[in-house]
């Protein structure tokens, strides 16, 4: 795939700020990353941002508020903000983005349409101020609307993240009482959209924007309804803007682990495809390879999470198994997204009879092995994904 990368700008200190533009030889699609600023805490760092010239201007993603980061983040977490963010720009994810803009020739009056590629919070969150300033009509899958469209989903999944930490048998989350409610609540009720253009099959854009050379792929599994996008002729290799769905060199977390494998199994047999840009981490030109070795890791975490539940054990306690994570994982600390992988796999087993339920100790789930034979179950997984 003959690609022509140029850097507007460079990469800050502090992660983000990255502007470069990607064009294809014989394709009149031009795509331009934009990468805002998001901490560590909220998942895998900067958010790349994707502007596709194909006619009409396409921005895929939008980032996270800077002004929300330290309270929502930090505060929330009684922990003190990392000194290398410390003095950063209260509004530094929009300045990025319009001065990204600016670096590719547009500005953000001039952007037809917002794709949202699934509905967590570094992915939509900065929508609002940009539609203060264009008339660009939004899509998303319909299945992530929830999340996107509830102007209390912020403080309903932290709230609702409580029961389901005691059924890990994880530390609670600070619960939240009313005050806090009134404080983040005119905040956040802000920052829901309204999704004008639901997506749910596959194809061209709404209203054909983008002509032949934008298409949605559906990529459930990171979340219900993620989604990609594939950039460029048909008659030629594509870029695929992937969103959390596939990532180098981490692993995303998922929503539900099989329709994940699913789409790990289709984007390994996914033709055509010469370059992935991805929203957090780095590019990835092997797309197929990338995918095999996701479907590989969760191969092993599957065998890992079986293994824990020799004896019986909680969720939790297999997430702060030494060795099971390549990070350590402290007990006493909350920490969903370590714990609803480990869920997520445990769920997986139990779907095959691997392993079984055996108690409920004060809301918490204890589970066993139920047999010995782990491939076996694996290659009935497999044959559940599609493979």
């Amino acid at each position: 795939m003959n690609i022509k990368e140029t850097i507007l700008r460079p990469r800050a200190k502090h992660g983000s700020g990255l502007v470069r533009k990607i064009t294809q030889e014989g394709s009149p699609a031009a795509v331009t990353q934009i990468t805002t600023f998001c901490p560590d805490r909220v998942g895998p760092g900067a958010t790349h941002l994707y502007l596709i010239e194909a006619g009409e201007l396409i921005l895929v993603d939008t980032g996270l508020p800077t002004q929300l980061v330290k309270p929502l983040f930090y505060d929330a977490f009684h922990q003190p903000v990392p000194s290398r963010f410390a003095d950063l720009p209260q509004d530094l994810s929009l300045r990025e983005l319009t001065t990204g803009l600016n670096l590719a020739g547009y500005a953000l009056e001039d952007i037809d349409l917002l794709v949202l590629t699934h509905g967590h919070w570094d992915h939509f969150m900065l929508a609002r101020a940009i539609m203060e300033r264009c008339q660009a009509r939004i899509a998303a899958h319909l299945l992530d609307t929830p999340r996107i469209c509830n102007p209390w989903a912020l403080l309903l999944f932290w709230e609702s993240r409580r029961e389901e930490a005691r059924g890990m048998g994880m530390p609670s989350p600070p619960s939240l009482n009313q005050e806090t409610v009134r404080r983040f609540g005119s905040e956040v009720m802000k920052l829901s959209l309204r999704i004008d253009r639901p997506l749910n099959g596959e194809g061209p854009l709404p209203d054909n924007l983008g002509g032949s050379m934008v298409e949605t792929i559906n990529l459930p599994g990171h979340s219900p309804g993620s989604i990609g996008l594939l950039v460029g002729a048909r008659e030629r290799e594509r870029l695929l803007i992937s969103g959390d769905v596939i990532l180098a060199p981490i692993s995303p977390i998922p929503h539900e682990l099989l329709p994940y494998l699913r789409t790990l199994l289709r984007l390994r047999g996914l033709e055509g495809v010469g370059l992935t840009l991805p929203a957090h981490g780095d590019e990835i030109r092997d797309l197929k390879g990338r995918a095999g070795s996701l479907l590989e890791h969760h191969h092993l975490r599957l065998k890992k999470t079986f293994e824990a539940c020799a004896e019986p054990v909680s969720a939790w306690q297999v997430a702060t198994r030494k060795g099971y994570y390549d990070i350590v994982v402290a007990p006493d600390e909350f920490n969903f997204l370590a714990g609803r992988e480990a869920y997520a796999h445990l769920d997986l087993l139990r779907s095959v009879n691997l392993v079984e339920l055996v108690d409920i100790q004060e809301g918490c789930q204890i589970f066993r092995a139920a047999k010995e034979d782990f491939e076996t179950g694996w290659q009935l997984i497999l044959k559940l994904a599609g493979s």
